[in-house]
């Protein structure tokens, strides 16, 4: 992390496990709250689960850089066999004043139950990054897939799977299921391509 008050860059993190769990509001990633950049965020383990109680207590996997503060996000990058998340987010997110990183999922099976995976830029005009996706089996109950970029130009979003399922959530937190790249009202800048390969949607 890099403190408030402090400039410089977060250290990568590595991380290597059979099983992974993110429960409540746990959180593993960079977080940037004085003015620098992340590092890459790498996670390689054989399951992770990731389950919340409601949408303020969720955990979070991902680099984060928070409001008035100036820095770019490196790359997020997971594999795993099974990825299954219940009210839960994997993130780049700018809040501040730069770029999001790009993520990079690779899986056997991704389920995301009133979940969200995205590359963010909140304010200012940097750009998300592109978001990879390459799984088996991709199954939304309330899920989201996005890249946004509310003052910049989102990159490609990009899917390749097996199977494709989309879904309505069973709760009202998120009501539907969507794959999107987003700008904000009024901006110049231009949607990402969304490229699915898929045998069964």
């Amino acid at each position: 992390d890099v403190r408030p008050g402090a400039t410089g860059k977060a250290g990568n993190i590595n991380l290597n496990t059979n099983r992974l769990i993110v429960s409540d509001s746990g959180t593993i990633g960079s977080f940037i709250l004085g003015n620098g950049d992340s590092g890459e965020l790498s996670i390689l383990a054989q399951d992770i689960e990731m389950t919340g109680v409601d949408d303020t207590n969720s955990p979070v996997i991902g680099n984060i850089i928070y409001p008035q503060v100036t820095g770019n996000l490196d790359k997020v990058t997971i594999e795993t066999e099974n990825l299954i998340m219940n009210r839960a987010s994997i993130v780049s997110l700018v809040y501040g004043s730069g770029n999001a990183g790009q993520l990079n999922l690779e899986t056997g099976s991704l389920i995301l139950n009133d979940s969200f995976i995205g590359s963010l830029v909140i304010n200012g005009s940097g750009n998300a990054g592109q978001l990879n996706v390459e799984t088996g089996s991709l199954i939304f109950r309330g899920g989201v897939l996005a890249t946004t970029s509310i003052g910049g130009d989102p990159v490609d979003l990009n899917i390749t799977a097996e199977n494709i399922e989309l879904m309505n959530s069973q709760s009202n937190l998120l009501p539907g299921s969507s794959i999107s790249t987003n700008t904000g009202l009024g901006t110049t800048g231009e949607g990402g391509n969304i490229t699915i390969k898929t045998r069964n949607l």
